[in-house]
């Protein structure tokens, strides 16, 4: 029964071409002209010496995927997440799925599906982004190396992309849990952009400026908890020669645990207790 409602979720959303376009492929597209336009910028602008100078394909792609998750992602990622947990409200048509399947599987059929491609936007953003800055190498005459050893590249690749797909999901928990308790489509994208607008002036508020005994900023804010999480999975330096403490990282990843489970865990309490005969 779950995999009937994923399926059919699935369908729904690619259907839906605008969503599908607006929501998860469009900002890849965006991301490709923009590191096109600042790669042209930048072969015409800097010195031939600076221009061939080695470049790091290794650092190249991690970087591209840790900023696979930025703002732009987050934010239009919002649009695709309101119409999967807010559409079937205004379209009144959730007293035709109820007696299809549980409430517990159309719920998760939503949200794995909101998974699934938020995981795609990533890849595509992240391949996108490491394809640009290869060709542009070529381009420039660059050397190219690759700093990072076979182990400790994987380590990092797997962290940074984990990292940016759970800042989506973060977004996507916050939209469902707005969904749910207004059932409002507008409310699904402007309470979670309110919120994280408030959690982003806590975390210049409050710093971590020790992981041991800063662990509850970690904990609670959820941009601390994105970043410890991070250095913490992929093994960077934080210092030369130094590593984040176990401390710091399992705090990120606690705190990654616990925004997660308030949004999908606190959407789908408010969920399965609506009446929704009417809906």
């Amino acid at each position: 029964m779950l995999a009937d409602a994923i399926a059919a979720e699935n369908l729904r959303l690619t259907r839906n071409r605008a969503t599908f376009f607006w929501g998860f492929l469009f900002v890849p597209i965006l991301a490709l002209c923009a590191e096109i336009i600042g790669r042209v910028f930048m072969h015409n602008e800097l010195p031939a010496e600076l221009r061939a100078m080695p470049v790091d394909m290794s650092n190249q792609l991690v970087s591209a995927f840790a900023e696979a998750g930025g703002v732009m992602t987050i934010f239009l990622s919002l649009i695709g997440a309101a119409v999967l947990f807010a559409g079937d409200y205004r379209w009144e048509t959730w007293r035709l799925l109820t007696p299809r399947a549980s409430r517990a599987h159309l719920f998760l059929a939503k949200a794995v599906t909101f998974a699934g491609w938020a995981l795609v936007t990533v890849i595509l953003v992240g391949l996108l982004d490491a394809a640009v800055a290869w060709i542009g190498a070529l381009m420039d005459g660059n050397t190219m190396t690759f700093g990072l050893g076979a182990g400790a590249f994987v380590r990092q690749m797997l962290a940074v992309t984990f990292v940016s797909w759970i800042q989506l999901l973060f977004a996507g928990g916050l939209a469902a849990l707005a969904a749910t308790a207004t059932r409002s489509m507008i409310a699904a994208i402007m309470i979670p952009i309110g919120v994280m607008i408030g959690l982003v002036i806590a975390q210049n508020r409050y710093p971590v400026m020790d992981a041991a005994a800063d662990w509850w900023k970690i904990l609670l804010i959820p941009g601390h908890a994105f970043e410890h999480a991070r250095v913490y999975l992929a093994g960077m330096e934080t210092l030369p020669g130094q590593t984040l403490d176990a401390a710091g990282g399992l705090s990120g990843m606690a705190g990654i645990v616990l925004w997660l489970a308030l949004g999908f865990g606190g959407a789908l309490l408010v969920f399965k207790r609506q009446d929704l005969s009417k809906e």
